[in-house]
């Protein structure tokens, strides 16, 4: 069902592009973007340490026109969460604190409506996580890994829609599912670091 959904996503927004004049499109080389909202991780037993699944990253984006709808895509976002648990065989308060920062490589096609006040997106790439357990962080050491620190790789897909504020601001909407697996380990294993983002933010189109 996902494929299927996704295979619909890809033909919807890379077929019928319109490329027509937009009314506040200007054909800019040079896309800056901040953002904030919700993720989702996609490990089960994440909320077993860290309370929940859900964190609030923050993030930006860089994007350099190779043509008027195409765009190469550097996007990034990071998170922090924390929690306090009882360690059960020593009785000790534990502090846990989780780092996450993402970084995705890729393109972006853009769509413009007929209105020229609205346009649609539609991006892929790759995705490259860093993952930092601090302090008494102990989800990775009990998932059997032996460091702290992981740096797992994977894809991302997005979906956007972008008001156009002025001819060069833009009020944004994102939606990001991403998915990173992780080769060693067994608590992890045929899971996914990454998870499903999204958010608002602005655009600030130059150049």
């Amino acid at each position: 069902m996902k494929f299927k959904l996704l295979l619909i996503m890809i033909f919807v927004f890379l077929y019928d592009l319109n490329l027509c004049e937009a009314q506040y499109y200007n054909n800019p080389k040079l896309q800056l973007g901040v953002t904030g909202g919700i993720f989702r991780i996609s490990i089960e037993r994440y909320s077993d340490y860290y309370n929940s699944r859900v964190a609030l990253p923050v993030g930006g984006s860089i994007g350099y026109a190779i043509s008027p709808s195409l765009y190469i895509m550097v996007r990034g976002k990071y998170f922090q969460k924390t929690s306090n648990k009882i360690d059960q065989q020593t009785g000790r308060d534990l502090h846990l604190v989780w780092q996450e920062r993402w970084v995705g490589l890729g393109i972006q096609q853009n769509t413009i409506s007929f209105s020229g006040k609205i346009r649609s997106s539609f991006g892929f790439g790759l995705a490259m996580f860093f993952i930092d357990e601090k302090e008494d962080g102990n989800f990775l050491f009990d998932s059997g890994y032996s460091d702290r620190s992981i740096q797992p790789r994977g894809f991302y897909i997005s979906l956007g829609f972008d008001r156009f504020i002025t001819k060069k601001l833009t009020f944004n909407l994102d939606i990001e599912l991403s998915s990173a697996g992780v080769g060693k380990g067994t608590g992890l294993e045929a899971q996914s670091i990454g998870g499903i983002y999204g958010g608002i933010g602005f655009n600030l189109l130059i150049f």
